[in-house]
């Protein structure tokens, strides 16, 4: 059953929307606005020049 396989496997968290902070609100309040579920996930930080996977 699809229940199982989210449970099972990372079925990942969909579509990913990278914005300013300063616009972070006003995007969560417009998507929620179309009846979709989102959150705030994270945020970009400037690094020191290597990568880093999180």
């Amino acid at each position: 059953p699809d229940e199982e396989l989210y449970q099972v496997f990372n079925m990942g968290i969909g579509m990913v929307a990278i914005v300013s902070a300063d616009k972070a609100d006003a995007v969560l309040k417009f998507i929620r606005a179309q009846k979709h579920k989102a959150w705030l996930i994270g945020e970009v930080v400037k690094g020191k020049g290597e990568a880093r996977v999180m």
